[in-house]
């Protein structure tokens, strides 16, 4: 299928997205199974999912997904007005029955590039997070970005001599009567008790953890492609009681089955945050040079991701007061509070052109000192045993 003519029919047929450029678009490099496409906002390309580069999907089905994705452009959420817009595609209903009952029926998956962060053969736990048995999305939903870093709860208090650091850590869920990996990571900080933090001056409420690791140190899996860990009458004792134990537990041959298993793993990953090299990433999608245009935008958009990305084409055109603290407010939206004082620090340095009346000096002051204080808050215990 010729995925570029598909776009340009739609683009004919349905019009184009005002206001933004038409996106590359290509199949994906890994298969992915949890989604059938993705629109990609910090570099305008759309992603199909290789799974339906073949003749058992029809060329219809397959436009419903670029249609799908194309709209994200102007929308990232599946609000009620994306639904809607999603009913003006000509036999959307039958386009979806199609591609379910197609992933339904997916047994093999082809070869395809492993990019996932690799384990090594070295001192590794395997942790329980929460999980509510009710809701299969709820592991990786209950795990937040903030400061370059992902936090999440255990399902339960952990044994007092697991606080610390750990160079590797496998995390699980428990399900119908087995126990499933749904992600790893290296350089994950534990603690027996949760920590908390009330960060509503932050935009952010409260958040409780056990855990911590930097955002670009693990991976998440989507629910479709959890990996089935054995049992949960075969695992460790310690694991079924405390939720908790070292891999080595399940056995020299077994635990060096898990670590080639995480390697292999060839399927599709959820992404939570920012990968640190997207952080300067710009809205290339956007027509629009002019900087009053590109910051009324950032405010509408639903996503304080895409937000930022309109900030930084805002700054890197108009480097001035106004547009790098619009980007600094975006930045404390997206967690990001170390990058933000900086952008501040930056805006001082020139004159208030294009003001707006919320930039006065107490309220720059409040927002460095909130930024500055939940920095240290957070990052207080890493050089903690």
């Amino acid at each position: 299928m010729d995925l570029n003519k598909i776009l340009n029919d739609i683009i004919n047929t349905y019009g184009k997205n005002e206001g933004y450029n038409v996106p590359d678009i290509s199949w994906s490099d890994e298969n992915m199974i949890g989604r059938y496409g993705e629109y990609q906002y910090w570099n305008n390309r759309i992603i199909v999912s290789r799974l339906l580069n073949t003749d058992k999907v029809s060329e219809k089905a397959v436009a419903s997904v670029i249609y799908h994705e194309y709209k994200h452009q102007l929308m990232k959420k599946h609000t009620k007005e994306f639904e809607k817009t999603m009913r003006l595609f000509d036999g959307y209903d039958k386009a979806n029955k199609e591609l379910e009952s197609y992933f339904e029926e997916l047994s093999e998956y082809p070869p395809a590039k492993t990019q996932n962060k690799k384990m090594e053969n070295k001192s590794t736990l395997i942790l329980r997070i929460r999980f509510d048995k009710n809701d299969e999305d709820s592991y990786w939903k209950a795990l937040e970005y903030f400061d370059h870093r992902i936090v999440g709860c255990c399902d339960l208090d952990l044994p007092e001599e697991y606080e610390g650091k750990y160079e590797q850590v496998i995390f699980t869920i428990d399900a119908n009567g087995h126990s499933f990996i749904t992600g790893w990571a290296r350089n994950v900080f534990l603690h027996a008790k949760p920590r908390h933090i009330d960060m509503k001056k932050y935009k952010y409420g409260e958040m409780d953890y056990h855990f911590k690791y930097k955002r670009n140190d693990g991976q998440i899996l989507l629910p479709p492609g959890v990996l089935d860990l054995g049992t949960l009458d075969s695992m460790p004792q310690q694991y079924i009681q405390k939720g908790i134990c070292k891999l080595e537990a399940l056995g020299k041959e077994d635990a060096k089955n898990v670590i080639e298993a995480i390697n292999l793993y060839d399927l599709d990953v959820h992404e939570l945050g920012f990968d640190d090299n997207a952080i300067d990433c710009e809205a290339i999608a956007i027509e629009t040079t002019d900087a009053k245009e590109l910051i009324e935008l950032a405010h509408k958009d639903d996503s304080a991701f895409r937000s930022l990305c309109i900030l930084n084409k805002a700054v890197r055109l108009h480097p001035g007061y106004a547009t790098l603290l619009e980007r600094a407010m975006a930045k404390e939206a997206c967690g990001l509070l170390d990058n933000a004082v900086v952008d501040v620090a930056l805006a001082l340095s020139y004159s208030p052109e294009m003001a707006n009346a919320k930039f006065t000096d107490t309220w720059i002051k409040k927002f460095c000192t909130n930024c500055i204080g939940g920095h240290r808050l957070y990052i207080q215990d890493e050089n903690q045993p």
